[in-house]
């Protein structure tokens, strides 16, 4: 099979690898699309202790089941599937208390597992038995079920955060999760929906989902503009969708008493501190909160929230594009001049 494979820090090249093995209990999956994620660019850039080399990144990834381990149920050949990255212990405290998300046995597609960037991916027993295998709904195509991974994490962010009818939001960041944010807080019943980026090609890309005011906040007040569109409250939600030290300090000057704050992204690991004003949480009773990816079970509401036409995944697809240009397809993401950007292993 035709594989990107990461032979170390910043170098992928296209290589013919034999096809993985089906472990018992796992499926074979002929990978249809999988969407390029921020993060894949990091582990291209940075690594992680779980990836060893060679190794094929990708986790946002739908396509077709090729084989099934004879002992799985539920699952056959043929059947149309996304994946849920994340895999979860299940017998942990914090995932017997529902804190899933932050499990320290967790095993990752794309991580601990070669991913989809690649034209065929092995699912193991442990991921089949914590049912990441998600079936597509038939009015969803595989490029719109590349969509359900990214945003079960912006879903499970607005659970945590209880975005409701009447909430002003900010959403602070465009590129395709600040869109997600922004289409997640309207489907929630957001009131006013106020969107900020630095980027005028960001900001362009963004109006097809409807904000109510976009702001420029690099060459206009941020603040000033959301104290006057709100009548001098403040926002109820404000969300740092971006991974900026001055986003997020920047925060403290848009909420509202009793807001709520979130935080969506981390910071540089070496250099993860910033200033924040402690009295705005103290006197204005204001919640920070953070949200780190989704398990399995947000992937089923995306899914259904995508089937159901309340979340248009092709709306977040910018550019499709085939394996061998994986590396310009990242280059695009990191220009901002794309959102979801769908790589295709079988296309030429």
């Amino acid at each position: 099979m035709l594989a990107a494979l990461m032979r170390d820090l910043n170098i992928i090249e296209l290589a013919d690898v034999p096809v993985p093995p089906v472990e018992p209990g796992g499926v074979l999956v002929k990978v249809e699309t999988c969407a390029i994620c921020a993060t894949d660019i990091k582990l291209l850039q940075y690594g992680h202790k779980a990836i060893r080399y060679p190794h094929v990144l990708g986790h946002e990834v739908a396509g077709t089941i090729a084989e099934v381990s004879p002992s799985v149920e539920g699952l056959q050949v043929g059947d149309r599937v996304a994946l849920a990255c994340v895999m979860p212990c299940s017998f942990c405290w914090l995932c017997t208390s529902g804190a899933r998300t932050l499990c320290p046995d967790t095993k990752l597609i794309g991580y601990h597992y070669w991913g989809g960037f690649a034209q065929y991916l092995s699912v193991p027993r442990f991921g089949v038995e914590r049912e990441i295998v998600k079936k597509i709904p038939e009015q969803l195509s595989f490029e719109e079920a590349s969509i359900m991974e990214p945003l079960s994490t912006v879903l499970n962010a607005h659970e945590k955060i209880d975005t409701h009818l009447g909430d002003t939001v900010v959403v602070i960041g465009l590129g395709p999760m600040g869109c997600l944010h922004l289409t997640v807080a309207r489907a929630r019943g957001a009131h006013k929906v106020i969107a900020a980026d630095i980027l005028p090609g960001r900001l362009a890309m963004a109006e097809r989902f409807g904000a109510d005011v976009y702001v420029n906040s690099k060459e206009d007040d941020l603040a000033e503009t959301v104290k006057r569109e709100t009548g001098g409250r403040g926002a109820s939600v404000v969300i740092a969708a971006t991974p900026a030290k001055a986003v997020l300090t920047a925060t403290a000057q848009l909420v509202a008493p009793r807001g709520r704050i979130m935080f969506f992204g981390g910071l540089p690991k070496d250099d993860p501190m910033i200033q924040f004003d402690a009295n705005v949480v103290h006197y204005k009773e204001v919640t920070i909160l953070g949200s780190f990816a989704s398990a399995p079970e947000h992937c089923d509401r995306s899914l259904e929230a995508l089937a159901s036409g309340r979340i248009r995944g092709k709306d977040f697809i910018t550019h499709s594009l085939p394996l061998k240009d994986l590396l310009a397809g990242m280059e695009l993401m990191k220009r901002g001049e794309s959102l979801k950007v769908i790589i295709r292993p079988w296309s030429e």
